[in-house]
Protein backbone atom coordinates (compact mmCIF):
# COMPACT_ATOMS: atom_id res chain seq x y z
CA UNK A 1 0.00 0.00 0.00
CA UNK A 2 1.69 3.36 -0.87
CA UNK A 3 1.45 6.20 1.59
CA UNK A 4 -0.23 8.77 -0.68
CA UNK A 5 -2.99 5.92 -1.50
CA UNK A 6 -4.99 7.71 0.81
CA UNK A 7 -5.40 10.63 3.65
CA UNK A 8 -7.09 9.91 7.14
CA UNK A 9 -10.38 12.40 7.62
CA UNK A 10 -9.45 13.48 11.09
CA UNK A 11 -11.49 16.45 11.38
CA UNK A 12 -15.03 17.36 10.48
CA UNK A 13 -14.81 19.50 7.49
CA UNK A 14 -17.47 21.89 8.25
CA UNK A 15 -16.84 22.77 11.93
CA UNK A 16 -13.09 21.95 12.35
CA UNK A 17 -13.55 19.71 15.31
CA UNK A 18 -11.54 16.54 15.68
CA UNK A 19 -14.50 14.45 18.18
CA UNK A 20 -15.80 11.33 16.51
CA UNK A 21 -17.66 8.54 17.19
CA UNK A 22 -16.96 5.47 15.33
CA UNK A 23 -20.48 3.52 14.54
CA UNK A 24 -20.10 1.28 11.88
CA UNK A 25 -16.88 -0.79 10.83
CA UNK A 26 -16.67 -3.21 7.88
CA UNK A 27 -13.11 -4.30 7.75
CA UNK A 28 -10.94 -4.02 5.04
CA UNK A 29 -12.52 -4.12 1.82
CA UNK A 30 -11.62 -3.85 -2.18
CA UNK A 31 -11.96 -0.69 -4.24
CA UNK A 32 -15.48 -1.09 -5.71
CA UNK A 33 -14.48 -0.44 -8.94
CA UNK A 34 -11.23 -2.91 -8.57
CA UNK A 35 -11.93 -5.42 -11.56
CA UNK A 36 -9.96 -8.07 -11.00
CA UNK A 37 -9.19 -10.79 -14.56
CA UNK A 38 -8.65 -13.86 -11.97
CA UNK A 39 -9.45 -15.37 -8.80
CA UNK A 40 -5.71 -14.94 -7.68
CA UNK A 41 -5.68 -11.41 -8.78
CA UNK A 42 -8.81 -10.92 -6.80
CA UNK A 43 -7.54 -12.48 -3.59
CA UNK A 44 -4.52 -10.16 -3.79
CA UNK A 45 -6.05 -7.01 -4.66
CA UNK A 46 -5.53 -3.89 -2.55
CA UNK A 47 -7.78 -3.36 0.39
CA UNK A 48 -8.93 -0.01 2.36
CA UNK A 49 -10.39 0.08 5.60
CA UNK A 50 -13.68 1.10 5.61
CA UNK A 51 -15.23 3.03 8.70
CA UNK A 52 -17.79 5.00 9.37
CA UNK A 53 -17.67 7.67 11.71
CA UNK A 54 -19.90 10.78 13.44
CA UNK A 55 -18.62 14.13 13.98
CA UNK A 56 -21.56 15.35 16.62
CA UNK A 57 -20.66 18.91 16.58
CA UNK A 58 -21.85 18.90 12.83
CA UNK A 59 -23.97 15.95 12.36
CA UNK A 60 -22.17 14.87 9.50
CA UNK A 61 -20.68 10.99 8.98
CA UNK A 62 -17.32 10.32 7.23
CA UNK A 63 -15.29 7.60 5.92
CA UNK A 64 -12.60 7.26 8.29
CA UNK A 65 -10.16 7.66 5.35
CA UNK A 66 -10.29 8.95 1.77
CA UNK A 67 -8.81 7.70 -1.44
CA UNK A 68 -6.88 9.45 -3.84
CA UNK A 69 -9.49 10.69 -6.37
CA UNK A 70 -6.52 9.57 -8.83
CA UNK A 71 -7.10 6.12 -7.85
CA UNK A 72 -10.83 6.14 -7.73
CA UNK A 73 -11.82 8.46 -10.90
CA UNK A 74 -8.63 8.52 -13.62
CA UNK A 75 -10.50 5.54 -15.35
CA UNK A 76 -13.70 4.89 -14.70
CA UNK A 77 -16.40 2.35 -15.77
CA UNK A 78 -19.60 3.16 -14.42
CA UNK A 79 -21.58 5.30 -17.26
CA UNK A 80 -25.02 6.68 -16.46
CA UNK A 81 -26.68 6.37 -19.54
CA UNK A 82 -27.06 2.79 -19.02
CA UNK A 83 -29.82 3.51 -16.77
CA UNK A 84 -33.07 4.08 -17.93
CA UNK A 85 -34.66 5.46 -14.83
CA UNK A 86 -31.64 7.84 -14.60
CA UNK A 87 -32.53 9.25 -17.83
CA UNK A 88 -36.16 9.94 -16.95
CA UNK A 89 -34.84 11.14 -13.93
CA UNK A 90 -32.75 13.80 -15.63
CA UNK A 91 -36.18 15.18 -17.34
CA UNK A 92 -37.40 15.92 -13.89
CA UNK A 93 -34.47 17.77 -12.48
CA UNK A 94 -34.49 19.67 -16.20
CA UNK A 95 -38.64 20.46 -15.14
CA UNK A 96 -37.86 21.19 -11.32
CA UNK A 97 -34.87 23.49 -12.02
CA UNK A 98 -36.31 24.98 -14.91
CA UNK A 99 -39.70 26.09 -13.14
CA UNK A 100 -37.90 28.33 -10.48
CA UNK A 101 -35.41 29.79 -13.68
CA UNK A 102 -37.04 29.68 -17.31
CA UNK A 103 -34.02 28.35 -18.71
CA UNK A 104 -33.45 29.36 -22.19
CA UNK A 105 -29.57 30.33 -23.85
CA UNK A 106 -28.30 29.73 -20.61
CA UNK A 107 -24.84 28.79 -19.99
CA UNK A 108 -25.22 25.07 -17.85
CA UNK A 109 -22.66 23.72 -15.57
CA UNK A 110 -22.75 20.00 -14.48
CA UNK A 111 -19.28 18.67 -12.64
CA UNK A 112 -19.00 14.93 -12.02
CA UNK A 113 -21.45 14.80 -15.46
CA UNK A 114 -20.05 11.11 -16.38
CA UNK A 115 -20.94 10.06 -19.55
CA UNK A 116 -22.46 13.16 -20.27
CA UNK A 117 -26.48 11.78 -19.62
CA UNK A 118 -27.93 14.64 -17.53
CA UNK A 119 -26.74 17.24 -19.95
CA UNK A 120 -27.78 15.21 -23.57
CA UNK A 121 -31.27 14.79 -21.76
CA UNK A 122 -31.19 18.36 -21.06
CA UNK A 123 -30.28 19.53 -24.43
CA UNK A 124 -33.15 17.64 -26.04
CA UNK A 125 -35.34 19.72 -23.78
CA UNK A 126 -33.74 22.92 -24.95
CA UNK A 127 -31.62 22.67 -28.09
CA UNK A 128 -30.56 26.41 -26.97
CA UNK A 129 -28.27 25.65 -23.53
CA UNK A 130 -24.45 26.48 -23.40
CA UNK A 131 -23.70 23.37 -21.42
CA UNK A 132 -20.36 22.35 -19.96
CA UNK A 133 -19.72 18.68 -18.28
CA UNK A 134 -16.41 18.75 -15.44
CA UNK A 135 -15.57 15.50 -14.72
CA UNK A 136 -12.27 13.70 -13.65
CA UNK A 137 -12.83 10.67 -15.66
CA UNK A 138 -10.51 11.27 -18.67
CA UNK A 139 -12.44 8.00 -20.46
CA UNK A 140 -15.91 9.67 -20.14
CA UNK A 141 -14.81 13.30 -21.25
CA UNK A 142 -13.15 11.78 -24.09
CA UNK A 143 -16.63 9.94 -24.74
CA UNK A 144 -18.70 13.37 -23.79
CA UNK A 145 -16.75 15.35 -26.20
CA UNK A 146 -17.43 12.35 -28.97
CA UNK A 147 -20.78 12.83 -28.77
CA UNK A 148 -20.46 16.59 -28.98
CA UNK A 149 -21.06 17.48 -25.19
CA UNK A 150 -18.56 19.84 -24.19
CA UNK A 151 -16.46 18.45 -21.30
CA UNK A 152 -13.44 19.45 -19.35
CA UNK A 153 -11.21 16.64 -17.49
CA UNK A 154 -10.65 18.01 -14.26
CA UNK A 155 -10.92 17.68 -10.33
CA UNK A 156 -13.74 20.76 -9.72
CA UNK A 157 -12.43 23.30 -7.17
CA UNK A 158 -11.62 27.12 -6.78
CA UNK A 159 -8.97 26.74 -9.08
CA UNK A 160 -10.70 25.13 -11.96
CA UNK A 161 -13.95 27.40 -11.51
CA UNK A 162 -11.47 30.89 -11.99
CA UNK A 163 -9.92 28.96 -15.08
CA UNK A 164 -13.78 28.64 -16.64
CA UNK A 165 -13.45 32.48 -16.52
CA UNK A 166 -17.70 31.59 -17.01
CA UNK A 167 -20.94 32.41 -14.79
CA UNK A 168 -23.63 29.94 -14.64
CA UNK A 169 -27.33 30.47 -14.58
CA UNK A 170 -27.40 26.46 -13.29
CA UNK A 171 -25.07 23.99 -11.85
CA UNK A 172 -25.97 20.80 -11.55
CA UNK A 173 -23.97 17.76 -9.25
CA UNK A 174 -26.02 14.91 -9.06
CA UNK A 175 -24.66 11.28 -7.02
CA UNK A 176 -21.44 13.61 -6.85
CA UNK A 177 -21.07 15.55 -4.07
CA UNK A 178 -20.25 12.99 -1.64
CA UNK A 179 -17.98 11.53 -3.67
CA UNK A 180 -15.57 14.83 -3.14
CA UNK A 181 -13.19 15.32 0.22
CA UNK A 182 -12.30 18.84 -0.10
CA UNK A 183 -15.97 19.74 0.14
CA UNK A 184 -14.95 23.60 1.02
CA UNK A 185 -13.07 23.77 -2.05
CA UNK A 186 -15.66 22.46 -3.85
CA UNK A 187 -18.44 25.10 -2.41
CA UNK A 188 -15.75 28.16 -3.03
CA UNK A 189 -16.05 27.32 -6.90
CA UNK A 190 -19.97 26.49 -6.84
CA UNK A 191 -20.11 30.13 -5.19
CA UNK A 192 -17.80 31.68 -7.52
CA UNK A 193 -18.94 30.55 -10.90
CA UNK A 194 -22.76 30.55 -9.91
CA UNK A 195 -24.57 33.75 -11.88
CA UNK A 196 -26.18 36.35 -9.17
CA UNK A 197 -29.52 34.91 -9.92
CA UNK A 198 -28.40 31.47 -10.77
CA UNK A 199 -29.08 28.31 -8.66
CA UNK A 200 -27.19 24.96 -7.71
CA UNK A 201 -29.16 21.85 -7.71
CA UNK A 202 -27.27 18.99 -5.53
CA UNK A 203 -28.27 15.91 -5.54
CA UNK A 204 -26.86 12.98 -3.36
CA UNK A 205 -28.37 9.87 -1.32
CA UNK A 206 -30.29 10.91 1.99
CA UNK A 207 -28.33 9.49 4.40
CA UNK A 208 -31.59 9.67 6.91
CA UNK A 209 -32.94 7.13 4.31
CA UNK A 210 -29.64 4.93 4.09
CA UNK A 211 -29.66 4.90 7.97
CA UNK A 212 -33.56 4.11 8.51
CA UNK A 213 -33.83 0.96 5.93
CA UNK A 214 -30.10 0.22 6.67
CA UNK A 215 -28.35 0.25 3.35
CA UNK A 216 -25.16 -0.28 4.80
CA UNK A 217 -24.86 -0.99 0.54
CA UNK A 218 -24.76 3.03 0.06
CA UNK A 219 -20.90 2.44 2.35
CA UNK A 220 -17.85 2.30 -0.07
CA UNK A 221 -14.70 3.97 -0.57
CA UNK A 222 -16.10 6.49 -3.13
CA UNK A 223 -18.30 7.91 -0.62
CA UNK A 224 -16.23 9.96 1.77
CA UNK A 225 -18.85 11.69 3.36
CA UNK A 226 -22.91 11.07 4.41
CA UNK A 227 -24.84 13.52 4.54
CA UNK A 228 -27.78 14.69 6.05
CA UNK A 229 -29.63 18.53 5.76
CA UNK A 230 -28.49 19.75 8.87
CA UNK A 231 -24.72 19.81 8.31
CA UNK A 232 -25.26 20.60 4.68
CA UNK A 233 -27.17 23.95 5.93
CA UNK A 234 -24.45 24.91 8.15
CA UNK A 235 -21.18 24.71 5.11
CA UNK A 236 -23.45 26.76 2.41
CA UNK A 237 -23.82 29.56 4.89
CA UNK A 238 -20.39 29.40 5.90
CA UNK A 239 -19.69 30.27 2.37
CA UNK A 240 -22.65 33.03 2.16
CA UNK A 241 -25.16 30.45 0.01
CA UNK A 242 -28.69 29.11 1.40
CA UNK A 243 -31.09 26.14 1.15
CA UNK A 244 -34.25 27.14 -1.25
CA UNK A 245 -35.77 24.15 -1.31
CA UNK A 246 -35.74 20.85 -0.63
CA UNK A 247 -37.47 17.29 -2.38
CA UNK A 248 -37.44 13.56 -1.40
CA UNK A 249 -36.74 11.52 -4.50
CA UNK A 250 -36.73 7.26 -4.60
CA UNK A 251 -33.76 7.31 -6.98
CA UNK A 252 -30.73 5.55 -5.35
CA UNK A 253 -32.62 4.09 -2.49
CA UNK A 254 -33.59 7.52 -1.44
CA UNK A 255 -32.26 10.85 -2.25
CA UNK A 256 -32.80 14.12 -1.38
CA UNK A 257 -32.39 17.42 -4.72
CA UNK A 258 -31.37 20.65 -2.47
CA UNK A 259 -31.72 23.65 -4.53
CA UNK A 260 -29.12 26.16 -3.23
CA UNK A 261 -28.40 29.79 -4.33
CA UNK A 262 -26.65 33.40 -3.48
CA UNK A 263 -28.08 34.66 -0.38
CA UNK A 264 -31.94 36.43 -0.80
CA UNK A 265 -32.29 35.37 -4.54
CA UNK A 266 -35.21 33.18 -4.41
CA UNK A 267 -38.16 32.26 -1.83
CA UNK A 268 -37.53 29.64 0.77
CA UNK A 269 -39.63 26.79 1.04
CA UNK A 270 -40.81 26.00 4.49
CA UNK A 271 -39.97 22.38 3.89
CA UNK A 272 -35.97 23.09 5.04
CA UNK A 273 -37.35 22.69 8.70
CA UNK A 274 -39.55 20.45 8.54
CA UNK A 275 -36.25 17.75 7.20
CA UNK A 276 -34.30 19.29 9.80
CA UNK A 277 -37.02 18.95 12.78
CA UNK A 278 -37.17 15.26 11.44
CA UNK A 279 -33.13 14.54 11.89
CA UNK A 280 -33.54 15.86 15.15
CA UNK A 281 -35.78 13.28 16.51
CA UNK A 282 -33.27 10.47 14.67
CA UNK A 283 -30.65 11.56 16.46
CA UNK A 284 -31.89 12.47 19.84
CA UNK A 285 -32.38 8.69 19.76
CA UNK A 286 -28.77 8.22 18.68
CA UNK A 287 -30.34 5.83 16.00
CA UNK A 288 -27.05 6.47 14.61
CA UNK A 289 -25.53 3.92 17.03
CA UNK A 290 -28.35 1.28 16.86
CA UNK A 291 -29.44 1.11 13.14
CA UNK A 292 -26.96 -1.03 11.27
CA UNK A 293 -25.18 -2.68 14.01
Amino acid sequence: MVENDFKFIDKCPITGDDKKITYLELGQIPLVNNLCNSKKESLNCKKYELTVNYFPKSDLSSLNIAINPEILYSNYFYKSGISQPYIKHCENIYFSCNKKLKLSNDYILDIGGNDGTLLKTFLKLNPHLKVLNVDMSSNLTKECIENNIPAINKKWGFETAKSLDTKFKLITTTNCFQHTKDINDFVKGIKYSLKENGMWCLEFPYWKNSLLTNQFDQVYHEHAYYYLVSPLKILFEKHNLQIIDITNHSIHGGSLRILISHQNQFLISQSIDSFINKEKEILDKKYYFLCIL
